[in-house]
């Protein structure tokens, strides 16, 4: 017979296992061996080349490749998000450089040249025809599908999904800029320079996805306006570099600060925190407000683009239409009171360009369009028109020219390529897909509005207010940005909105502006699925 002995006299089981091996093993000697390895390239490169910032590449490339590896994705494409905005500075012409590309380059041109121009012009590959933007893009979606296989969790945890609408919308977007290429080719069309017009608009579908999976919910957005403000103002300290000590010791008067897009980043910045200001009324929020966009609002008058000023006005109006309560009788009562005074001011700066009345000059100017550039661009506008009435319906396609009846000046010197983009990219992309092309590729723009304003109307919070107002006022300065300048061809205002789209699709979800039982097409659940918020704010009430 077996005897079992006592519980008490039996040994610990962990006492009865084996020692677990040391964790400094061979792991620690592999990483101590790859570090060894890294720090002699270093010095070798060091020795070679005499540049220490060319030597530490290697180790700073590891570790962004570590970093990009391990954090969340939300982190780093919200770090590039803000990189990029900084960066993206033109070459500033000089007296006497009229060539594209020379004149002046911030510091951090480099890095702008290599996000923004295609690989094959850095590394002499003519297969790498993508830039580097596409190539982080890309390497965004490999990781993404990456955690999804392997069931990693680091951006999972705590996500919220987003309304259908705006993902049907982007696929539909989507499915429209390959429709177009498929016809545009087919009536041979160049398929070289269509890649060059529907890269952005490709892209923008795709930004929103990765957005849409990697922020949580809508809180996460903070995180996005926060890395804008700090990138508006590291950029108009560059382009105050560049005005004092470049342009003006050269006798030379800028005709921007720091480049045309720029104009949706100051813009949306400006409405945010005035937004946020309008939502939670305090002296020490309005001081707040003052205090961070004190320096925007300087970049955006000496940046002296009078669209940004069209866009602020839109955007103020629409900030102020939806406002609700006392505060939004004493915005109108004071603007009421000031009116005569407003007037007076425009009348004084019609014909004065500088000092304080250069923002005068330049609202005025909307409306007398006067000058050489605002009668190129009419007859532009005329071109596309008359492009578009022999293919009312379908368009052109990408990979056409529009058709140049009328001339103002030859520019084929400095921009071969013009007639492929035009300055008015509503009007363009209108000739290039017809009404069905144009409804198509403009849908998420729409869908986008319709959800932020259905969120106003649910928002129970300030702050989910001021994120519906905000993503309203983005929206509408990319619109008025892509009717006055080749709004859908920049890469940064890209960014924006596709941030502005995936915020407004999370909180549509969250206040149940569009509820997630809701399908546009098939039969709808049963039973009704509660927003996280409409479930607290039931546990909460009483019976």
């Amino acid at each position: 017979m077996t005897t079992i002995a006592p519980i008490a006299a039996r040994r610990p089981l962990d006492a009865a296992r084996p020692p677990a091996p040391s964790s400094g093993g061979r792991p620690g000697l592999a990483a101590t061996l790859f570090v060894g390895v890294v720090v002699l390239v270093c010095v070798a490169i060091l020795l070679l080349t005499g540049q220490p910032v060319v030597a530490a590449a290697p180790v700073l490339l590891i570790g962004a490749a570590v970093l990009f590896w391990k954090a969340p994705v939300r982190h780093t494409l919200v770090l590039l998000m803000g990189v990029y905005l900084v960066v993206s500075i033109p070459p500033k012409a000089l007296p006497g450089q009229n060539e594209p590309g020379q004149g002046w380059k911030s510091p951090v041109y480099p890095l702008y040249s290599l996000l923004s121009d295609n690989l094959s012009k850095v590394t002499h590959i003519e297969a790498l025809r993508f830039s580097g933007m596409e190539l982080f893009y890309l390497m965004f979606l490999g990781l993404i599908l990456v955690r999804v296989v392997t069931g990693n969790r680091v951006d999972a945890a705590g996500r919220q999904p987003g309304a259908r609408a705006m993902y049907v919308s982007l696929a539909i977007a989507f499915f429209g800029v390959l429709w177009l290429e498929v016809w545009g080719i087919a009536r041979g069309g160049d398929f070289r320079q269509s890649l060059w017009q529907f890269r952005n608009l490709m892209w923008l579908p795709v930004l929103v996805g990765v957005f849409g999976y990697c922020m949580r919910d809508v809180r996460d957005f903070r995180l996005v306006a926060v890395m804008m403000t700090v990138a508006a103002w590291l950029k108009i300290m560059l382009g105050l570099h560049y005005m004092m000590f470049v342009a003006w010791p050269n006798g030379q008067t800028p005709e921007s600060m720091t480049g045309h897009e720029d104009s949706v980043l100051y813009v949306a910045v400006l409405i945010i925190w005035f937004a946020t200001w309008m939502h939670h009324p305090t002296w020490r929020t309005f001081v707040k407000t003052m205090v961070t966009t004190s320096l925007v609002l300087t970049g955006l008058v000496i940046n002296n683009r009078r669209i940004a000023f069209v866009s602020l006005l839109a955007g103020l109006f629409l900030a102020v239409l939806m406002l609700k309560g006392p505060l939004k009788r004493r915005i109108v009562r004071t603007f009421t009171y000031m009116l005569p005074v407003i007037c007076l001011y425009l009348l004084a700066g019609r014909n004065r360009s500088t000092g304080i009345f250069k923002p005068a000059s330049l609202v005025m100017s909307v409306s007398q369009q006067k000058d050489a550039s605002s009668k190129t661009r009419d007859i532009e506008n005329y071109n596309l028109i008359q492009t578009l009435k022999p293919n009312k319906l379908l368009g052109t396609g990408w990979g056409h020219e529009y058709n140049e009846v009328s001339r103002a000046y030859d520019i084929s010197m400095w921009f071969a390529q013009y007639r492929y983009i035009a300055h008015n990219s509503i009007l363009w992309l209108i000739s290039i897909g017809g009404i069905v092309g144009f409804t198509l590729i403009w849908l998420p723009v729409s869908v986008t509005i319709f959800l932020a304003s259905r969120s106003y109307r649910f928002a129970r919070t300030p702050y989910d207010q001021t994120v519906a107002a905000s993503v309203i006022t983005v929206m509408v300065t990319y619109v008025v940005q892509a009717w006055g300048d080749m709004g859908t061809q920049g890469l940064g205002s890209s960014l924006i909105v596709a941030a502005a789209m995936a915020a407004s699709a999370k909180l549509a979800h969250a206040t149940g502006a569009w509820p997630a039982h809701l399908r546009l097409f098939g039969a709808p659940r049963v039973g009704r699925t509660l927003t996280p918020r409409q479930a607290a704010d039931a546990m909460t009430q009483t019976p």
